[in-house]
């Protein structure tokens, strides 16, 4: 780096990201793997916690369509990854990294193990079907109550009519 403090190449810059790799990781919520690239393989992988992505330095990026895609787009990229690559599903974004002549360098990317979230997702859904049928069976229940205090009243309005009638029916006999 130079004096003003201004990276001089593309390499310093992508040296820095490099070493800051295995920070990123540590300032998420997610167990997230991460990952950086130059324009034709990958320069750094970082780890994350429970999964491992190997991606190895060197390893080129050819033919990985959402890295290519950020370089050739100049944007963010996004893809779910099914776990039958990694073994669990991943979510990845790849960002282009931008060099000294503002020209795309390479990118920085994380992975993020979405089988936590998507069982949460299906936990809040089995809890809101559960709260569905609760709720349908405690308007059944108060529909019912209510069907017994109607024919409650009627029986008592019966037993009264009985009773006039019975009391009816004893005058005559008298």
């Amino acid at each position: 780096m130079g004096n003003e403090g201004k990276f001089q190449t593309n390499e310093e810059i992508l040296a820095a990201f490099k070493l800051v790799l295995p920070y990123l990781n540590h300032i998420v919520r997610e167990d997230m793997a991460v990952g950086l690239t130059d324009l034709k393989e990958y320069l750094g992988y970082y780890r994350a916690k429970k999964f491992e992505l190997d991606l190895p330095e060197g390893k080129p990026i050819k033919g990985i369509q959402t890295i290519e895609e950020s370089i050739r787009t100049a944007k963010d990229t996004y893809a779910d990854v099914p776990p039958e690559v990694y073994g669990r599903p991943i979510k990845t974004i790849f960002t282009p990294i931008y060099g000294v002549n503002n020209e795309i360098i390479g990118t920085l990317s994380s992975g993020i193990d979405t089988k936590d979230n998507l069982e949460l997702i299906t936990n809040v859904d089995n809890l809101a079907t559960s709260t569905q049928h609760a709720s349908e069976s405690v308007d059944q229940v108060a529909k019912s109550a209510t069907e017994l205090a109607e024919a409650g009243q009627q029986a008592i309005k019966a037993a009264q009519i009985l009773a006039e009638k019975n009391q009816h029916t004893a005058e005559i006999l008298e």
